[in-house]
């Protein structure tokens, strides 16, 4: 399943409920996103960690919009950090 939106910017991954925001992520950082362009360096990652391109996700998943990403209580479940607090 895909759960949310992936933008690469060079080694950097910015994830996001969509690829704007994955965007505006890379821009608040720093960085000069004029190049990026959301449909050529917007990716996807899916609930078994890959990240996939639209069109690798179009076929598994038949999705290649963010507006498209599954929803849980009205909103994309995006990847946390696990809680360093929690014993294994």
């Amino acid at each position: 399943m895909i759960i949310c939106a992936v933008v690469l910017f060079g080694c950097k991954e910015f994830k996001g409920l969509n690829h704007a925001e994955c965007i505006k992520q890379a821009m608040d950082s720093g960085l000069d996103v004029r190049d990026l362009n959301r449909w050529r360096d917007g990716y996807f990652l899916t609930d078994d960690g890959r990240i996939v391109d639209r069109d690798q996700a179009m076929v598994e998943f038949k999705i290649n919009t963010s507006e498209q990403i599954p929803t849980q209580y009205g909103k994309p479940k995006l990847p946390t950090a696990p809680d360093p607090r929690r014993k294994k």
